[in-house]
């Protein structure tokens, strides 16, 4: 049996789509009237929405658009949209109405566990491509391993990282829906391969990104370790909310 069960799905018309849902919210008085900006920065975590909000100052979008953000600093084509929640399916929501009020980048900024060796805690990632593990980027796009970033948008953000004197280091992600079934198994293999970090939502980023025509890139920094076979997290040591804040800046402020 193939995933999804209908084969080729993604070659059909949706029967719903986010501007359809967009759309409703106009008949009800609840659509946007916010000027989407051109790029958004995704965070997942509270704490670094809250740090964007209290650092720079920003103005909620209206309507059914209110969880963006729009930075009122000197950039004022940035947006930030965070409180989603996390994994894939989250993503997906949020991400597809994003794309239909108007957004062609997006930057994510989040955290992932290590299955490098050669990776700490508090490392960066930018990841170019990820393993197919979960369910969303399978709607989207036909069978492979592999869904990639958006080649300029991520050689972009590696400049810009190397521009500012911020290590890091390029390379694939595993996406997962399930985290807690990375078996032992699973990451013995992949670290074989090469691959750096697990998270849960860049293969749907990349794989919507790529069929809305529209361009995203990620970047992660270590949050936990699963390289030695044993979980070891790190999820509140300050070197993760520091390097993650860096990032942040360094987009807000580009």
């Amino acid at each position: 049996m193939t995933f999804p069960n209908y084969k080729d799905k993604y070659k059909s018309a949706s029967l719903v789509t986010a501007q359809n849902f967009a759309d409703y919210y106009r008949t009800t008085g609840q659509h946007s009237t916010t000027q989407p900006p051109a790029k958004v920065i995704i965070l997942y975590q509270t704490s670094n929405n809250n740090y964007v909000k209290s650092k720079y100052g920003v103005n909620n979008a209206d309507g059914h658009m209110h969880m963006a953000n729009i930075v009122t600093g000197a950039n004022k084509k940035i947006g930030v949209v965070g409180g989603f929640g996390i994994g894939a399916p989250a993503l997906t929501l949020y991400l597809e109405l994003m794309i239909s009020w108007g957004v062609k980048e997006f930057i994510s900024i989040g955290t992932a566990g290590s299955i490098s060796p050669a990776l700490s805690i508090g490392d960066i990632v930018v990841c170019n491509k990820s393993i197919r593990d979960e369910g969303v980027s399978h709607h989207y796009l036909p069978p492979e391993k592999y869904a990639y970033a958006s080649e300029p948008l991520t050689l972009a953000v590696e400049e810009l990282l190397k521009r500012n004197n911020l290590p890091f280091k390029s390379g694939p992600s595993w996406t997962t829906d399930a985290p807690y079934m990375e078996t032992i198994a699973e990451v013995e293999y992949y670290q074989q391969e090469g691959v750096l970090v697990v998270e849960m939502e860049n293969a749907a980023l990349f794989a919507i990104s790529k069929y809305r025509n529209v361009q995203a890139t990620s970047i992660t920094v270590v949050s936990d370790d699963l390289s030695k076979l044993k979980w070891s997290p790190h999820f509140h040591d300050p070197k993760v909310s520091t390097q993650m804040k860096r990032c942040i800046d360094l987009i807000v402020n580009e």
